[in-house]
Order: C-alpha cells, then sequence, then structure tokens
C-alpha cells in the first residue's frame, strides 16, 4: 500500500504537470508600440486600464474583431491587435491542410478542408463534397484573383497558405452577433426578413445565408456607406434594426410597399402603368416590378427612391395621372387608334430613328416603344401616349432634321460609295466590325451612335456633317499616329514583329497562348488588356504609344522597377487595397516615402500615417504643416505601384492613437469621388494623371 507521503508527492507532480499543460495553451502577446492602452472594453472611446510600455508581455484570452482579450498581473481587459505580437502554443496553432497542391481531379479531406474555407469565404457555394471538379477549379481562381496570386485554379502551396491566413482572421474578426454565408437559424430569418421588408432581399426566408442573402446584405451596406463585405457584422446589424424600426415607425395606413397586396395595390399598379413606369401585370400584388416601377416614379419625381409608395409618393402620383388624364384632348394617339394621323406619326418617328417597322397606320405595342423612346429622349412623360405636348415636340424635331439635312448626311436607308467610305472608316477606328457593303442598316446605325457617344456628339446614328467631319479628323490622326507606321500592329498581322509582341506581353503577364507569330483574337485581348492596365486607348491595335509603353513597363520588370499602374476605382480598385493592410506613399514633388495604413473608405481611400515617424515626413512634404492642397503621388502595394492623389489634412476618426495625427487623410485613385458631393474631383484626377508619368 502506498504510504500518504508518497501519495502526495505524486498529487503534487500531477497537479504542476497538469498547471504546465494548462498555461501551454495561451498565447503570448507582446506589445511592440512605443506604448499601447490597455482598455476595459474592446472600443478605442473605452476606459483605459494601463498604459503599456513597449516589450510588456501580455496573456491572450481571446479575440474580438481588432482586439484581442488580455490579462496582465490583475488587469483584464482589451488591446488594439495591430500593436501586438502574438506567439502561439503548438496546441493553438493549425494548419488549413498538410496538401501542399491540390488540383483538378484531387479528393479527400484537404478537398473537403479546401472547399469549406472558400465557401466561409464566400467563393465556392456548391455542396462540400471533396471533389476538385470545375466549380472548384472556378472559386480558387476567384480567390487567386482577389489577391493576385496566379489564377490558374490550382491550389498550390502560395495559394493554401493564402488561404489559411485570409480565413484564419475572418474567423478572428467574427464577434457572436456577426452572420455570414454558410450561416443558417433563427438569426438568419430575423435578417432575411429585415431585409425583405427594406426591399434588399427578394428570395425566400429561409433561414439559410446564401449567395441571395450575401447579395442582399451588400446592397444594405452599400447603401448606408458601410464596408460592403456581405457579412452581417455588429455594424451592419445596428444600422438595419434602426433602418427596419425607421421603415415601421414611417408607415401609415396609405403606405404600400414590399409584400402588400389588395385594390390599394392594383390601384397603384394602373396609375403607374397608364403614366409609363408600370410593364408588368395588374395583379394586386407588390412585387419587384412594382418596387422598380415605384423607385423610377419617385426619381423622375425627385422623391426618396426608396420603392415605398407612402403619403407623398402616393400624392404626387394622383397629380401626375390626373394631369396626364385632363392633357388628353381630340389630337392624342394611343394603342388602338389607326388612320392617316398615325400613319403620319409612324413616318416621322421613322424619319428620325426611333421607328422602324412598317408603316401601316395601325397604334400598336412597336409604336407604342417607339413613343415612349422619343419621350425619354426628350424628357416628356413616357406614358406611350401622343398627346399634344409629345405631337408638338415630334413636328419641331422632324422639321430640324429636315433643315439641318444636307447633301452630306447620311441616314438609315441610304446606300452607295458614300456609305462604303463611312463603314470603312468606321471599321479602321473600331467601331463597326460588318461587312463594308454600302448599306446604311441597323449595324451601321448603332457604329454611328457608338462613334457619336465616344465623342460627345448627339447620338442618334446619321451621319451628318459634323458627326462627318469629326470621323474624318479621327480616322486621319489614326492613320499618322498608329495604323500607317511601321510599328503598328492588328488583328490579321503575322510575322517576327508579332512574336516579339507576344513574347512581351507574356512576360508581363498578359498572354498566356503560344507564341506563334500570328496576331490573332488572344493577342488582341492581350493588348486590350494591357492598354485597359497602363490608361491607354483600349483598342487592341498595338500602335506606336502601345509598343512604347510595353517596351518600358517590360525594361522595367528586367532592371526591378516598377511601372506605376492606373488603379481604377469603381472597377475593381477599391478591393486591390484592403481594409488594415499597410503601403508606401511616394511624394511625386519632394521624392519622400513613408508609410501608411487603411482605414476604410468607399468613395475613396481613408488612411493614416503608420507611426509618428511617417506623420513627421508627411508633414515636411507639405512644408512642415498639414494641407487641404492636392499633391501627386505613388502608392506601393503588394509589389504593384499605383497613380494617387493625396491632401494631408486629418479630419474624421483615428485609430492609430500614438501616430500624432489624430483623424485620417484622403486618397484619391482614377475615378474615385469626393464622400460629401459624391463627385469626381478634377483636381485630384488631375494630379493623378500627373503621377502615372512618375516612377518608383
Amino acid at each position: 500500500m502506498m504510504n500518504s507521503g508518497l501519495r502526495r508527492l505524486l498529487s503534487g507532480a500531477v497537479a504542476l504537470m497538469l498547471l504546465g499543460c494548462s498555461s501551454a495553451l495561451a498565447d503570448t502577446a507582446t506589445v511592440t508600440a512605443r506604448k499601447l492602452i490597455l482598455r476595459e472594453k474592446a472600443s478605442s472611446t473605452s476606459d483605459a486600464l494601463q498604459t503599456l510600455p513597449k516589450g510588456t508581455k501580455l496573456e491572450v484570452l481571446g479575440k474580438s474583431g481588432s482586439w484581442y482579450k488580455v490579462t496582465y498581473g490583475k488587469y483584464t481587459g482589451y488591446v488594439y491587435k495591430t500593436y501586438v505580437s502574438v506567439t502561439k502554443t503548438a496546441s493553438s496553432s493549425s494548419s488549413s491542410s498538410s496538401a501542399t497542391r491540390l488540383e483538378k481531379g484531387s479528393t479527400g479531406s484537404a478537398v473537403k478542408d479546401l472547399q469549406t474555407k472558400l465557401k466561409k469565404l464566400g467563393y465556392y457555394d456548391a455542396y462540400v463534397d471533396g471533389d476538385y471538379g470545375d466549380t472548384t477549379v472556378a472559386a480558387v481562381k476567384a480567390f487567386q484573383k482577389k489577391y493576385n496570386l496566379t489564377a490558374d485554379g490550382i491550389a498550390g502551396k502560395e495559394t493554401l497558405k493564402k488561404l489559411d491566413s485570409v480565413y484564419e482572421n475572418a474567423n478572428n474578426d467574427k464577434d457572436d452577433d456577426s452572420l455570414r454565408m454558410g450561416d443558417s437559424g433563427s438569426a438568419v430569418k430575423d435578417l432575411q426578413t429585415k431585409l425583405k421588408k427594406l426591399g434588399y432581399y427578394s428570395g425566400t426566408v429561409d433561414s439559410t445565408f446564401g449567395s441571395g442573402t450575401y447579395a442582399a446584405v451588400r446592397a444594405f451596406q452599400k447603401k448606408y456607406n458601410l464596408t460592403a463585405d456581405g457579412v452581417a457584422g455588429s455594424e451592419t446589424l445596428k444600422k438595419l434594426d434602426s433602418a427596419y424600426k425607421n421603415a415601421n415607425s414611417d408607415k401609415d395606413d396609405d403606405s404600400l410597399r414590399m409584400g402588400d397586396s389588395g385594390s390599394a395595390v392594383k390601384d397603384l399598379q394602373t396609375k403607374l402603368k397608364k403614366l409609363g413606369y408600370y410593364d408588368g401585370t395588374v395583379d394586386s400584388t407588390f412585387g419587384s416590378g412594382t418596387y422598380a416601377a415605384v423607385k423610377a416614379f419617385q426619381k423622375k419625381y425627385n422623391l426618396t427612391a426608396d420603392g415605398v409608395a407612402g403619403s407623398e409618393t402616393l400624392k404626387k402620383l394622383d397629380s401626375a395621372y390626373k394631369n396626364a388624364d385632363s392633357d388628353k384632348d381630340d389630337d392624342s394617339l394611343r394603342k388602338g387608334a389607326t388612320g392617316s394621323a398615325v400613319k403620319d406619326l409612324q413616318t416621322k418617328l421613322k424619319k428620325l430613328g426611333f421607328y422602324n417597322a412598317y408603316v401601316d397606320g395601325s397604334y400598336g405595342d412597336t409604336t407604342v416603344a417607339a413613343v415612349k423612346a422619343f419621350q425619354k429622349k426628350y424628357n416628356l412623360t413616357a406614358d406611350g401616349v401622343a398627346g399634344s405636348e409629345t405631337l408638338k415636340k415630334l413636328d419641331s424635331a422632324y422639321k430640324n432634321a429636315d433643315s439641318d439635312k444636307d447633301d452630306d448626311s447620311l441616314r438609315k436607308g441610304a446606300t452607295g460609295s458614300a456609305v462604303k467610305d463611312l463603314q470603312t472608316k468606321l471599321k479602321k477606328l473600331g467601331f463597326y466590325n460588318a461587312s463594308i457593303d454600302g448599306d446604311y442598316g441597323d449595324t451601321t446605325v448603332a457604329a454611328v451612335k457608338a462613334f457619336q457617344k465616344k465623342y460627345n456628339l448627339t447620338a442618334d446614328g446619321v451621319a451628318g456633317s459634323e458627326t462627318l467631319k469629326k470621323l474624318d479628323t479621327a480616322y486621319k490622326n489614326a492613320d499618322s499616329n498608329t495604323s500607317t507606321d511601321d510599328d503598328s500592329l492588328r488583328k490579321g498581322a503575322t510575322g517576327t514583329a508579332v512574336k516579339t509582341l507576344q513574347t512581351n506581353l507574356k512576360k508581363l503577364g498578359f498572354y498566356t497562348a503560344y507564341v506563334d507569330g500570328s496576331f490573332g483574337s488572344t493577342t488582341e485581348r492581350a493588348v486590350k488588356a494591357f492598354q485597359k492596365k497602363y490608361g491607354l486607348t483600349a483598342d487592341g491595335v498595338a500602335g506606336s504609344a502601345t509598343l512604347k509603353k510595353i517596351e518600358s513597363a517590360v525594361a522595367s520588370a528586367s532592371s526591378g522597377k516598377i511601372t506605376t499602374e492606373r488603379l481604377d476605382w469603381f472597377n475593381g480598385g477599391k478591393y486591390v487595397i484592403p481594409n488594415g493592410a499597410v503601403f508606401q506613399i511616394k511624394d511625386v514633388s519632394t521624392g519622400l516615402i513613408f508609410s501608411a495604413r487603411r482605414q476604410s473608405g468607399g468613395n475613396h481611400m481613408d488612411a493614416e500615417p503608420l507611426t509618428a515617424e511617417d506623420t513627421a515626413i508627411l508633414k515636411k512634404i507639405n512644408g512642415g504643416t498639414f494641407s487641404w492642397r492636392r499633391r501627386a503621388v505613388l502608392v506601393k502595394y503588394n509589389g504593384h505601384v499605383y497613380a494617387a492623389s493625396i491632401y494631408s489634412e486629418p479630419h474624421g476618426t483615428n485609430t492609430i492613437l500614438d501616430n500624432n495625427f489624430d483623424g485620417q487623410f484622403c486618397l484619391h485613385f482614377y475615378g474615385s469621388k469626393t464622400h460629401g458631393t459624391d463627385r469626381v474631383d478634377a483636381d485630384h484626377q488631375k494630379c493623378v494623371e500627373q503621377a502615372m508619368k512618375a516612377t518608383w
């Protein structure tokens, strides 16, 4: 029998072992900032418990969004994740997969793990079956494109590593209230119900967070200037509750909205149909078609375009409907009318390019559509009824068209050598891609309209004197600048020059096919992609400007220099540098460089200097002060350099508390807008263009 002393000794040893195991499970955080505030709650406005100097060791208890919950001595609180370095224990760290390469045809648990993570992040919406098929390939490609990896659909070592990182961050940021793709249950049902009530969700309330719910959440977030990531986090849910309560409190007995039905909805649909806003069935049910019609009506009359027919909207609708009825006189023509007056109407509409059917004197659906198109063009009520105002405007437009017509003007129905010349020039400029047959038909009309839109002319499809003059100028310029020099290459060209072009495009990652010296559709697409990226005219023709830029880009790539790129903000550019990312900024004029971190921003980027030293450099760039004056800068991130414009005056909120910069500054890229006026700022865009000419 074991004596009591030995039992006590063994018990103590076991306790020490258990204590050691327990403590080994906790991660350790080290403060990396000069000083860091330990706060009572996970908020920058929460009470401060202690100020922690650099190097302080903390025990990590958990995570809450951008904060770690930690213990320090007798204190338990929160620190901002950016300013600590966490050392993970073996038991707390994990890897997404032991596989180093997964591709089409792979199967098993590693593929299941891959699909699960992609699904959680919103890239994969199919069944997690462990089978690496086409759907998985597409999801991997989408993920790779998002994070600037080679988009080959193969989950190699680099892709798997990035996936693990993004997945871990997504889990770290998730709090108890957040809802995202793949979630289900009563909370999702409540989310769908509220989104449906507010008109953002039109699917079935099925308690499952799928692609439809994801799209609805993003639409709601965009509307309220939240980060449009499709994740219903605490901020989104709070705003949704507020909007939902306001919608319910604002609803009176007369208001009609999505989901309502009955005679009041029938009356609403009837009036909207009469005024040309609703073209569905009058079925007494307020669905997506009625919602769209109400929004269109509200936009027309400068009302809040929320798709809800409240008292103000209904009042305006009644007024417009009565006016439409009172405006009807003996001269008005509408659906069902026949006779010479209708023939005259059709003839004039045809002459002006709005009607392209047979002039039969019968007012049918085609005539209604033509009248509506004419009314929209001239800002009349688009109800398809040719009332006195419409007929008066039609007569005026018809007379002007006749008086403006000269011997050189060409329009639909014209034939001959002049039309052939027109088609030849349009084809050379890339607006016309059909046969040059000398017949001015619908395809030629469309090509002329496209040309007119490009050069800010009246897009009526008629090649009048002004259009022909502009076409001649553009054609001559194209000949002098690109198409007639020895270096210009286009579809159909062959030879060593094309081989060189393909080789260079391949080096730069735009061309992935065989270098065969034949300029086909694949080469044309590669040239267009390059031109778009570098702010050139994307016509697929490798003219002197394009070839020069390609050679420059190849030379820069070979020498280690980075070519400056145009970041098109509203065509995917806003997602290239994510929130929280750290990047470098170089002032074009002074050459000074500092580091910054993206904080937020929808219309443009809001960022902060990373440290107090970076703030000092920013201040030095502006002559020792902060300024609202725009400056041309280069932004370097993830191996790319982008042209941008900055003004350095601090404003708004800040998340970095020890950088001596009380707020944020704005970075504008190509096509970005101001937050306040929601417009593209010309001065910022000038700076962006200036930066395009600079190099890092």
